[in-house]
């Protein structure tokens, strides 16, 4: 096993940590479709071995829960002469960044075709907050608006909050410790 800088850094591991590890121990359990991952990869390995260059996409999450998608391609360098000296290649390629801006760009696409259609304002509203809750599956979307003639912000959409966090929130008056 060898690894880059960019590798070193998705582990958190030093190259001769690298080195060290247990290959299927770099990988989780499960793919994103919760299929085997060790069967799933000895069928891709078995795949370039038998010449195929196969390309996949993967997930990865580390210890610490945050999670990286990569295109992986497989490939075997073969040594004509000597095929116990042939080699695999897997390149990794970080594609989660492009995933996340993907997505971003299919909300943005429902939300504007909502617009087009004349869908009401609560509704396209609401369907904002939602989107980005999927999106941040940790949050609760508002979205409160400026009321300037009574130095408030008050709230247009919170499909996912409670009765009580919607009450709270109905009007916020502006001023020190409030609204900011």
């Amino acid at each position: 096993l060898d690894a880059n800088q960019c590798a070193q850094e998705l582990y958190e591991k030093t190259l001769d940590e690298l080195k060290e590890e247990d290959i299927w121990k770099l990988s989780d359990n499960r793919t994103h479709d919760s299929t085997q991952s060790t069967e799933t990869v000895e069928a891709y390995i078995k795949r370039a071995n038998e010449g195929e260059v196969v390309t996949f996409n993967w997930n990865f999450v580390r210890e610490d829960n945050k999670s990286f998608d990569f295109e992986v391609v497989l490939s075997v360098v073969k040594d004509e002469v000597n095929e116990q000296n042939s080699i695999m290649i897997a390149q990794l390629k970080d594609v989660s960044s492009f995933n996340k801006s993907s997505k971003l760009i299919k909300v943005q696409g429902r939300i504007l075709e909502e617009i087009a259609i004349s869908v009401s304002l609560p509704v396209i509203l609401d369907s904002v907050c939602r989107e980005l809750e999927k999106l941040i599956p940790s949050a609760i979307v508002t979205i409160m608006k400026l009321d300037e003639k009574n130095n408030a912000i008050r709230l247009l959409a919170a499909p996912s909050a409670t009765s009580e966090i919607r009450k709270a929130f109905k009007v916020i008056p502006l001023g020190d410790g409030n609204g900011s």
